[in-house]
């Protein structure tokens, strides 16, 4: 079955891992709609996930609402660990804003920072606003590491004025 949660709010910006999950260790979360969330905190701040370890799978999942922090900040996961994550077939179509005013600062529509794992048919179209410009700032992922695999990504470069769906490969 499928699984929506309306409304949720989450108002701690001097905290941080703040999501439905702030901290998950081999998470499987499949058909859960989050609808108009508000969520606002520090580092690691997402809809679904805020930071999340050990080897997870997400599918069939989505975001509206709003969404804003300082680092680690996307529409459905904040930060993916070292092991095997898997994103498959969600979307997010909330408003992010990520608040650092420095360069260093991770952001996504759908993931900001993503170690190794995979990350297909995934799709951003809600605006993503940043104080400053950011290399690991991405129309869907922030920063891919460790040889991750991607593939059918889409954002919306009318509402996210970022060039790239990954702000950075490394």
């Amino acid at each position: 079955g499928s699984y929506t949660i309306s409304n949720l709010t989450i108002n701690r910006t001097d905290g941080n891992y703040h999501a439905l999950f702030g901290f998950t260790i081999g998470a499987t979360v499949i058909n859960v709609g989050l609808k108009d969330v508000n969520i606002s905190g520090g580092n690691y701040v997402s809809g679904l996930i805020a930071r999340q370890q050990g080897t997870s799978l997400v599918r069939h999942c989505y975001v509206t609402g709003s969404i804003k922090g300082s680092n680690y900040v996307s529409g459905l996961m904040g930060y993916t660990g070292n092991d095997e994550t898997q994103v498959f077939d969600s979307y997010s179509l909330a408003m992010i804003e990520c608040t650092n005013t420095t360069t260093s600062f991770y952001t996504g529509g759908i993931v900001a920072y993503q170690y190794a794992g995979e990350i297909r048919r995934c799709f951003a179209a809600g605006p993503l606003y940043l104080l400053r410009t950011s290399s690991n700032a991405g129309g869907v992922i922030g920063s891919l590491r460790a040889g991750g695999a991607y593939s059918h990504l889409y954002w919306n470069t009318d509402t996210i004025f970022l060039e790239r769906g990954i702000g950075n490969v490394a």
